[in-house]
């Protein structure tokens, strides 16, 4: 016999070969290994325990090929081979029957004083007892038939070999499997795959046959490998337990079930007493692709211990709504609202919504409750699908998890009140007002700025919620910086700003692009310039909105440090209603800017010059006059500033309209800034050529030598 096949929980076999003894070790309890897996190593290099196995084994394979006597000896040898191995279940023929002698029982012939040679008087010879002849017993192991065969002769010498197994390091459960297991026939596959994992625990084994042969793995390799690796990891009873609930899946997803047991790990503990009906639940929603990741899931959770109602719901509704979603990540949820949520993305026609909703729930403590209270039936349709993106959208800020924990703790108290304005205001405003919460808490993320900016907007933005006002929402979204002010007396102002104000900003705001320019001007002026922009809104709004515009196209910074340099004119230091009227006229000139509108009306100028005479009430309107044209004078400053700072490195010159327009495309766009300021440069500078010289445009011209027809 060349080759000794041996499998066991670290053993696999032993083989002969020109280069010497090679051991196939298991590798089967490797996490990573797909099912079994087995390494080739030179027996030479063997270390420890192995080492010793793979000699004990050798040994007694040895001294198999030559028994001279069925005694105590050989069936320590053969319990030491059963031990470590299995019988091949081909079912080879094991070549010639056992000898008579084996199996023949030894017949001791016993002296007595009638008989002093114990056998018919003193005269005749005792027959003497048949000797056994040296035969090879290790094609009868190899046989799974035959075993028994030889192994039952020998088991009255059980008592006198245990000691010595278990001096070997044999357990009693071991060796009772052993010289048990050889009686039982069996399965080829269950003796090769499963057996060699549980034969030292018996109580696991007739479970695990009646479940091999229930889930008919003899025929399915991919299932009997991933099951013999699940009872090699877990135990017989542990996989057991998990093989029953593979009887509730379809038979070509119970191998799924095996692997994605061991991948995540999840097989080091009984199933849960529900499992099945819910892995049963996920076999029905999930579609093939899916499957293992939403079963990998499912197992994941149940092994921290939790419930599973919320998980289970977010199947329901991805089945429906979102058939490829992941669950990357999983919340906790008690008392999911499922059928509000899907009345939800039935109303506001999103069926992305319905998983972001299940994961607002799993993440935000309350959030639950809120959909379940929520006024939303009340909205118009474009608002409800307005107000639970804003919802939704939360989490997109690229806050922290505790930030984000904190933004919503302080939002939820002053829901009920934003419901209560969408609510209030005619349809065709619904969306607006949903909008206008949308764009401004975007932007407050600390608890005081949200209690306060919100309290604002619900006392505020009623206003601009019906006519004249339109029904869009850019203009909105960009006076609702004004929410932001510190000062409770330029806020209050505010609210004493009339109507026409807000409407000049709405209309300068009809494009989108030009509203988020504004928006950001407004944003830099009320953080650095916070009672100018007040008086501005006041005095000159369409004007605001123009500088705003301008401003809002240059990167933060630049609007800071322009800003702050013009918070340092003398012309901003400026209180057109108080002091000395004829001083204050005078400051204006010399301060004045070239090219700037002079603020001072031309009666008043005539005066301060002494060519006209003005009574007191002609004194103070043109004072106050002065005061609202001096705000247009500021932005005007403001506005020219940063066309100045645009204009850097460009040729000097009073800038046009169309070079305006050139400056702010430049300070606009987001990518060839560089190319555009190239261009811009030779352009202004005379050399009207400069695009027709470029490489690119030469290489048009010479792959198109004449001009299309028709042109």
């Amino acid at each position: 016999m060349g080759n000794l096949e041996a499998r066991g929980e670290i053993l696999l076999s032993v083989v002969r070969t020109p280069a010497g003894l090679i051991a196939r070790v298991n590798r089967a309890s490797d996490p990573g290994a797909p099912g079994y897996r087995t390494d080739a190593i030179p027996v030479a290099q063997a270390r420890g325990e192995l080492r010793r196995r793979i000699g004990r084994v050798l040994e007694s394979w040895d001294f198999l090929r030559r028994v001279t006597a069925a005694g105590e000896t050989a069936l320590f040898h053969i319990a030491v081979v059963l031990l470590e191995t299995v019988a091949d279940p081909a079912g080879r023929d094991s070549g010639d029957p056992l000898p008579p002698e084996w199996a023949r029982p030894h017949r001791t012939v016993r002296p007595t004083a009638a008989h002093p040679r114990a056998f018919r008087g003193t005269k005749s010879q005792p027959p003497k007892s048949a000797q056994l002849a040296a035969f090879d017993v290790r094609p009868h192991l190899c046989d799974a038939r035959t075993p028994r065969d030889a192994l039952s002769p020998l088991l009255k010498f059980r008592e006198r070999v245990l000691p010595r197994l278990l001096e070997a390091g044999y357990g009693e459960h071991a060796i009772e499997a052993a010289l048990g297991g050889a009686r039982r026939p069996m399965p080829a596959e269950f003796a090769m795959d499963i057996w060699p994992s549980v034969r030292w625990a018996l109580p696991a084994e007739p479970r695990l046959r009646s479940l091999f042969v229930e889930l008919e793995m003899a025929s399915d390799s991919r299932l009997l490998a991933a099951f013999a690796r699940l009872v090699n990891l877990a135990g017989g009873k542990t996989a057991a337990g998990w093989a029953g609930v593979a009887r509730t899946l379809p038979a070509g997803l119970r191998p799924v079930l095996f692997e994605v047991l061991l991948e995540t790990g999840s097989y080091t503990s009984l199933p849960p007493r529900a499992i099945s009906g819910e892995l049963a639940e996920v076999a029905r929603l999930a579609s093939e692709g899916m499957f293992p990741v939403w079963l990998g899931r499912v197992l994941a959770s149940a092994a921290k211990g939790t419930r599973l109602d919320y998980l289970m719901a977010g199947f329901r509704l991805a089945a429906q709504f979102s058939p490829t979603y992941d669950f990357a990540e999983i919340g906790a949820c008690d008392a999911f609202p499922e059928a509000v949520v899907e009345e939800i993305v039935v109303e506001t026609e999103s069926e992305w919504m319905a998983m972001g909703l299940w994961e607002r729930c799993g993440e935000l403590a309350g959030f639950a409750d809120f959909i379940r209270e929520s006024a939303w039936r009340q909205f118009s349709q474009p608002s409800r699908y307005r107000y639970f993106n804003f919802l939704m959208g939360l989490r997109y800020k690229g806050l922290s998890r505790r930030g984000l924990k904190r933004k919503w703790d302080a939002l939820r108290p002053e829901l009920k009140r934003m419901e209560g304005v969408i609510a209030g205001a005619a349809p065709d405003y619904q969306r607006k007002a949903a909008e206008c919460f949308e764009d401004w808490i975007w932007h407050w993320d600390e608890p005081s700025a949200i209690e306060t900016g919100v309290g604002r907007a619900c006392r505020f933005l009623p206003r601009l919620l019906e006519p004249p006002f339109p029904a869009s929402t850019e203009g909105a979204s960009a006076i609702g910086w004004f929410a932001e002010l510190e000062d409770d007396s330029l806020w209050t102002a505010v609210l004493a700003t009339p109507l026409k104000s807000f409407q000049a900003i709405e209309r300068a705001c009809k494009r989108s692009a030009s509203a988020n320019l504004i928006g950001r001007g407004l944003r830099s002026f009320i953080r650095f310039l916070p009672a100018f922009a007040v008086d501005a809104l006041y005095a000159e709004p369409a004007k605001l909105a123009r500088t705003a515009e301008v401003a809002g196209g240059v990167d933060p910074y630049t609007v800071r440090t322009v800003l702050a340099t013009c918070r340092d004119h003398p012309l901003f230091g400026l209180d057109a209603l108080d002091g000395p009227l004829a001083e204050t006229c005078a400051r204006i000139r010399e301060h004045l800017p070239p090219g700037v509108t002079n603020p001072i009306p031309a009666k008043l100028s005539a005066w301060a010059r002494g060519e006209v005479r003005l009574t007191d009430a002609q004194l103070r309107r043109s004072r106050v006059v002065l005061g609202q044209r001096l705000a247009g004078t500021r932005l005007s400053l403001i506005e020219r500033a940063v066309m100045d700072r645009i204009q850097r490195d460009l040729p000097a010159g009073e800038p046009g309209r169309s070079k305006r327009h050139a400056l702010r495309m430049l300070s606009n766009v987001d990518g060839n800034r560089r190319a555009l300021r190239r261009f811009l440069r030779a352009h202004w500078a005379g050399d009207h050529e400069y695009l027709a010289r470029r490489p690119a445009t030469v290489a048009w011209y010479r792959k198109h030598p004449r001009p299309p027809m028709g042109a």
